[in-house]
């Protein structure tokens, strides 16, 4: 059943007359179940989606069937799209999975597997034993012990990227990630850059294939730092290795002229972006969001300086750090440019507070993180840094905002409501 908030979107949306079946999960279990013959114990959950009003919602599932768990998405599009639908779909298989791609007319939508993913092509060969074998065997040569290696899925945004845990018989492994192409190209020159400085050799690339579109990373083992904080067993060392670990980052790392500069117009062009997904599913927040676009950006453009950009990670947050042994591991540099030094701090401050505000730890707790952090990172004068980590922090809730929506949070009207108004706060307290 459509909670009340979908329910609006829905009402918002009469173009799109899938909208309401893909962001149900009962109803989506329901076709599945009629799909896929003798099934009854099936379960679709809605898992991310990706919404362009009037145009197309995207909607990925996990499908929970005797003890297993496979990955679905479906895609609904206008009634006019339905004909250019119907003659792409072919005779496409989802291989490994029991359900080929499939057109629902009644809702024109388009439901398929992963290997059926036209904007990850690395997936049909990846979900094929004999294909995985042989495009393992084309990436890495020399390393056999790798040609028939299993894979667990760790996160799959359909269309977008998708990442795994390669394992060997012989229990070898690899981070393996399959990247659709307007983002590969930019991950793999960042990828080579940080093998080059060194940047992270615990993690570092192993292989890729540009034709496929696929990375191969060095596994690494330990904690994430998000793992140690959910468990409560973040202790003020950690948080001191982090610090240095980033500071070693940003002053130790030569920027590369050809990594993309986070300036302020590309950053209000982000929020800007932000802004408008929030307002398309919550239209009664829209006025505040656009406030915050207008208040953050000029005050961006106040304290931007290129006295105070080097290379920063571009996606900074708890899960992209590992703990292990007494060492920190940054992990998944593919959004990395050139920027002030504060937006990795303020992008990580903002996912402690988003936390915070969904009751997953106190706000007491995130504080004294991120005391300790900039202490630790710190080492230098800089009397504007706590200024600007509360404006980057600002600008990286309006940021997460739309996620609610898009990772399918409960409350997510709610959630996106409070996201904005600590966003708002803290803008204030950066003036």
């Amino acid at each position: 059943m459509l909670s009340t908030s979908d329910a609006g979107v829905v009402r918002r949306d009469p173009r799109l007359p899938g909208l309401s079946t893909l962001l149900d999960g009962e109803m989506m279990t329901q076709r599945l179940r009629r799909l896929i013959p003798a099934t009854s114990d099936l379960q679709a959950s809605p898992t991310y989606v990706r919404y362009k009003p009037g145009t197309s919602c995207l909607v990925a599932y996990e499908v929970r069937q005797d003890g297993r768990t496979e990955d679905f998405y479906a895609k609904a599009y206008t009634v006019g799209s339905l004909k250019l639908l119907k003659g792409a779909a072919g005779a496409e298989a989802a291989s490994g999975s029991r359900c080929t791609t499939h057109i629902w007319e009644d809702i024109a939508a388009r439901l398929s597997g992963p290997a059926s993913d036209r904007q990850l092509k690395g997936l049909a060969r990846l979900y094929d034993p004999q294909r995985r074998h042989k495009l393992l065997r084309t990436i890495l040569p020399e390393q056999p012990e790798f040609w028939d290696a299993r894979i667990r899925r760790i996160r799959y945004k359909p269309e977008r990227r998708y990442v795994a845990h390669l394992i060997t018989p012989h229990g070898a492994s690899a981070a393996l990630k399959v990247y659709s192409a307007a983002d590969f190209d930019h991950a793999h020159l960042v990828a080579g850059l940080a093998a080059a400085q060194q940047i992270s050799p615990e993690a570092a690339l192993l292989a890729g294939s540009a034709k496929h579109r696929v990375l191969l990373f060095r596994w690494v083992i330990g904690q994430t730092l998000l793992e140690l904080l959910l468990a409560g067993s973040l202790d003020a060392a950690t948080i001191d290795r982090l610090g240095a670990r980033l500071e070693q980052l940003h002053f130790h790392t030569l920027p590369d002229r050809r990594l993309p500069r986070l300036t302020p117009p590309v950053m209000t062009e982000r929020l800007k972006a932000a802004a408008q997904s929030v307002s398309a599913v919550c239209p009664s927040l829209a006025d505040l969001a656009e406030l915050l676009v207008r208040r953050i950006s000029a005050q961006l453009r106040l304290v931007d300086t290129p006295a105070r950009h080097g290379m920063i990670h571009g996606d900074f947050k708890p899960d992209q750090v590992i703990c292990g042994n007494g060492e920190i591991t940054l992990l998944d540099f593919d959004q990395a440019g050139q920027g002030d030094y504060a937006a990795d701090l303020g992008a990580f401050a903002a996912q402690l507070e988003r936390g915070a505000l969904l009751g997953t730890w106190s706000m007491m707790e995130a504080e004294q993180v991120m005391m300790r952090l900039i202490r630790s990172y710190s080492h230098r004068h800089d009397a504007t840094l706590d200024q600007r980590v509360r404006l980057y922090t600002a600008s990286g809730l309006l940021l997460l905002a739309p996620h609610e929506f898009r990772n399918r949070m409960p409350n997510w009207f709610e959630s996106t409501s409070r996201i904005l108004d600590r966003s708002a706060r803290l803008i204030t307290d950066a003036s």
